[in-house]
């Protein structure tokens, strides 16, 4: 039997919840979670519709934050903190600070990413040891004045290296191990998500470029996104 080829366009809906201050930017929101999916390029988008929460949907999840907060701060939490949760006035920086500690820790030995500078660019250098793309500019830049000699950019899905690729593996088994955690209990299959990258950076003096691959995975907890990037 002859087989022939075909082209398959294939639409399908998945559900996600975004917060935003108004339509435009949830669609956006919406469609910035939906490119996180592995394997999903812009081009796969036809279309994104979001439509407000009831008032009925909104109290479910007012209870359930409320639920997930309780449930840090009993189990990770001192007396002093769930006192002074209980009160509404314990600082938004140290609720998260605990729950980043907990929700990440399975990520604990593997390298957290840096912001890439321009130091870590090839650049020619004289005989004193000094780059040559700074002959000329002022003295005494500072990284905000170095980073600007530098054309950065960053890229969705790029091809991976092996060992690229098992780190990957390794920061998949992660996020499956936070999804089951229970303070992650309730929440959808899309709470945790894993957006892989490739930053470059091309001088624009001589041209050196350096490139770096990442995955950036973001934890939707309690109405919060909570992201860290980690080096594949």
């Amino acid at each position: 039997m002859t087989t022939h080829r075909y082209h398959a366009d294939v639409t399908y809906r998945i559900r996600l919840m975004v917060e935003s201050t108004d339509t435009d930017s949830a669609h956006e929101a919406a469609r910035r979670a939906a490119l996180r999916r592995p394997g999903v390029q812009p081009e796969h988008l036809a279309s994104v519709i979001v439509t407000p929460l009831s008032e009925l949907e909104q109290e479910e999840i007012g209870n359930h934050r409320a639920w997930q907060e309780h449930q840090a701060l009993r189990d990770r939490g001192t007396f002093d903190q769930r006192t002074r949760w209980c009160s509404c006035i314990l600082p938004e920086d140290e609720l998260l600070g605990i729950v980043r500690d907990e929700l990440f820790r399975p990520f604990g030995l593997l390298t957290k990413r840096r912001q890439m500078v321009f130091a870590d660019l090839p650049h020619p250098v004289d005989v004193r040891g000094i780059w040559e793309c700074l002959r000329g500019t002022a003295a005494g830049r500072t990284s905000k004045s170095l980073a600007d000699l530098v054309t950065w950019e960053t890229a969705p899905s790029p091809r991976l290296t092996a060992p690229e690729y098992r780190t990957l593996l390794r920061i998949q088994e992660a996020t499956a191990e936070i999804q089951r955690h229970p303070w992650m209990q309730g929440t959808s299959g899309e709470a945790v998500s894993t957006e892989v990258r490739e930053h470059r950076g091309i001088c624009k003096k001589c041209g050196g470029m350096a490139f770096e691959r990442s995955a950036l995975v973001t934890i939707q907890w309690a109405g919060r996104n909570l992201s860290r990037e980690y080096v594949l």
